[in-house]
């Protein structure tokens, strides 16, 4: 038996959707495809809808090999003292993937207020003091 040439080792993949643990959309050739999510590059984040993948078979099923569109790193904004910055850095991570952001969206303020680096007291919602990190 000799070797058997089964096509390209590698090519563009176009991500249409993503859903059930599957990648779905289309081949440098036009073709509809799904490749699984299960085999990922080493801490790369899930692929998402409208990215354009290098996808290959070494490991012999086609998985995704190098991002060739890759967005820039999210922005990430907001004020410490009411926890806005933390809401909004969980939301960036979520959209590239980093992360599944499943805490509980209540509303609520963060667990301190003020500036605990300056060495004074800082207080948490009611007025309760924060010496050291720790609540009095």
């Amino acid at each position: 038996m000799g070797y058997q040439n089964r096509g390209p080792s590698s090519m563009r993949f176009d991500i249409i959707s993503v859903e059930n643990g599957q990648a779905y959309g289309r081949d440098q050739h036009g073709k509809l495809s799904k490749i699984p999510l299960t085999i990922l590059p080493a801490k790369s984040p899930y692929p998402k809808a409208g990215e354009q993948w290098l996808v290959n078979r070494e490991s012999g099923i086609w998985t995704f090999s190098h991002i060739l569109n890759a967005p820039p790193p999210p922005t990430v904004t907001g004020h410490e003292s009411d926890s806005s910055a933390y809401t909004n850095l969980l939301e960036a991570l979520g959209e590239v993937g980093l992360i599944i952001d499943e805490t509980i969206k209540d509303g609520g303020g963060g667990g301190y207020v003020g500036d605990i680096d300056g060495g004074s007291p800082t207080t948490v919602p009611g007025g309760t003091p924060i010496i050291d990190g720790g609540v009095i």
